[in-house]
C-alpha cells in the first residue's frame, strides 16, 4: 500500500522540503488508514489489523519528521490518536485506560514525542 513511500523514506531525501500542504495529505491519508483498521478490527482480520497498523505508523513517522521542524506534524499525529481511540479502540479500554491515567502518580518528560506514536 505504501511502496512509494517506503522507496522515499529509503533515501536521504529530507521530507520537510515538500510543500506544508503534503502534511494534511498525509494526516487524510492516516485517517482513511483509521477508518480501514476499524472495519478490519470489527470484522476480526488479524492479518489486516497488522497491514493497516503498520501503515498507520508509517504515516505517523512521517508527520513525526515534519513535527521535528514544524508544530503541525505533531499536531496531525495527536488528531490522528485521538481519532484511533474514537474509532478503533472499544469504550470498555478507554474508560479502562483513563482511569489508570488519573492513578499515574509523575509525569513523563518525553511525553510529547511518546504520547504522539502511541496508540
Amino acid at each position: 500500500m505504501l511502496d512509494l513511500v517506503h522507496k522515499v523514506l529509503a533515501t536521504s531525501f529530507d521530507l520537510i522540503y515538500l510543500d506544508h500542504s503534503t502534511s494534511f495529505c498525509w494526516f487524510v491519508a492516516g485517517a482513511t488508514i483509521i477508518r480501514f483498521l476499524k472495519v478490519a478490527t470489527e470484522q476480526g482480520n488479524q492479518e489486516s489489523i497488522l497491514q493497516l497498523t503498520q501503515n498507520l505508523q508509517t504515516v505517523k513517522f512521517v508527520l513525526g519528521n515534519l513535527g521535528q521542524r514544524t508544530t503541525v506534524g505533531l499536531r496531525q499525529i495527536k488528531l490522528l490518536n485521538d481519532l484511533y481511540e474514537d474509532e478503533v479502540v472499544p469504550a470498555s479500554k478507554r474508560n479502562a485506560g483513563q482511569l489508570v491515567q488519573m492513578h499515574s502518580s509523575a509525569p513523563d518528560s518525553s511525553a510529547s514525542i511518546t504520547e504522539a506514536f502511541s496508540f
